[in-house]
């Protein structure tokens, strides 16, 4: 959990004015914030719906290890919905995706905490082309770690969001 403490832009010119250490660190962690958010609108554009629950459970990950925390093990403070709405999914493909990415072993849920078993099959959804593009068998990654896998969706017929088999 986390507290919000709001600070009035006034109060925050003044602290930056007093402390050029402490001005410099805000404008950095703004930046990081907003390069985070510029590469995430790019994301929901071009990636299939796996591939964006993928590198959000990465990024979250990331998150929590600049924290000091685990990036493996981690407790999701956002609803279903608010991930949902925030990848521009709908809140049943999320649910969806996470119960298949569970029954493959890559990553364990037990209601909003999360273990990332397997962190590289993550990163490989986000190379791959969209869901909403046609590609031919042999353009699927050759990855040991993709071809161990039985995929939960089609890698050679456009498909709307997810095919279980």
């Amino acid at each position: 959990d986390c507290d919000i403490i709001l600070i009035p832009y006034s109060s925050l010119q003044d602290l930056c004015k007093k402390s050029e250490q402490f001005g410099h660190a805000i404008l950095q962690i703004m930046s990081r914030e907003l390069v985070r958010e510029r590469y995430m609108l790019g994301v929901q554009r071009s990636l299939s719906a796996e591939a964006k629950v993928g590198r959000f459970l990465c990024m979250m990950g990331e998150r929590y290890a600049q924290l000091g925390y685990s990036a493996r093990r981690f407790n999701l403070r956002m609803s279903r919905n608010e991930i949902a709405n925030y990848l521009g999914v709908a809140i049943e493909t999320v649910s969806r995706i996470l119960s298949v990415f569970h029954r493959l072993g890559v990553i364990t849920v037990n209601q909003r905490e999360i273990v990332i078993i397997d962190a590289d099959f993550l990163s490989d959804l986000v190379k791959l082309p969209s869901s909403r593009d046609c590609i031919p068998k042999q353009a699927v990654l050759k990855s040991p770690l993709m071809s161990s896998r039985k995929m939960p969706f089609s890698m050679h017929q456009p498909q709307p969001e997810l095919m279980l088999s």
